[in-house]
């Protein structure tokens, strides 16, 4: 991803990123577990969608929040979402009481990071 250097994720690597939790989620033989993972990922692409459209995020990071929803479910991406954005917000903070700067930055780098540690915590 080129998130971190040039604050843009491709749709292609998002769609390569969602025919992998296809087939991983069809291995599960539960069809039920499909239809749910589409039904979270709707919801977090529409509220994404708000948020994209007041310029509070970018649709790069809407579309890959939303796939994130779609493999680990509505309520793990809820605690993932909330690590990533306690990290957002100490690093924003950083940016702007240390380096005097203000303005965007890539929240993808974020979202993976607290990805990771949810799912280390949870182990």
């Amino acid at each position: 991803m080129t998130d971190l250097k040039d604050q843009k994720i491709y749709n292609k690597v998002l769609i390569l990123f969602f025919i992998c939790a296809i087939i991983m989620r069809n291995f599960s033989l539960n069809h039920a577990f499909i239809f749910k993972g589409f039904f979270d990922s709707a919801i977090v692409l529409g509220i994404g969608f708000i948020l994209f459209h007041f310029h509070v995020m970018g649709a790069g990071d809407v579309k890959l929040m939303s796939l994130i929803a779609f493999c680990v479910g509505i309520l793990d991406f809820i605690y993932a979402l909330f690590i990533s954005s306690l990290f957002a917000f100490f690093y924003a903070a950083w940016l702007i009481i240390i380096q005097q700067r203000k303005g965007r930055f890539p929240f993808a780098c974020f979202m993976f990071l607290g990805l990771l540690i949810f799912g280390i915590l949870t182990i």
